[in-house]
């Protein structure tokens, strides 16, 4: 898991700027909402750094956001909302939070007798700290 500074600030840059979907955070609902489209954000890969002999410390990795598009909404709607959702952490820092470039989307349409599409987007980034900040 990341820490906690950087899962808050994604979700708050996500509150204040995504207003295409509902956001559901994935560890609180263990069903689909009945919805047309809904987001959810992971960490699959978070790693901590000390690049230099000093007190600052990175935690690097990826931000995985899976956007989940009703079947028969069409993929037009989905790529545009993943072109709009990847604009929205490409290359930008926020509270301490430096995004990279974003991949994807990476399309799982491959669940024959699922409900739903899923677009995959990665980011990298990058969080900066000290010692200070640790309790």
């Amino acid at each position: 898991m990341p820490a906690k500074a950087v899962a808050d600030a994604v979700q708050a840059r996500l509150a204040a700027n995504w207003t295409a979907t509902v956001i559901v955070d994935y560890d609180t609902n263990a069903y689909p909402p009945d919805l047309d489209a809904f987001l959810v954000h992971q960490y699959p890969v978070v790693n901590g750094a000390k690049p230099v002999v000093n007190r600052i410390f990175w935690e690097e990795g990826a931000i995985r956001f899976v956007l989940n598009v009703r079947r028969g909404i069409g993929q037009s709607q989905g790529l545009e909302w993943s072109d709009s959702l990847a604009a929205l952490f490409r290359e930008v820092t926020f509270d301490g939070v430096q995004c990279f470039e974003t991949s994807g989307p990476i399309i799982d349409d491959t669940i024959e007798e699922g409900d739903w599409v899923s677009y995959a987007i990665i980011v990298r980034y990058r969080y900066e700290y000290t010692t200070a900040l640790i309790p």
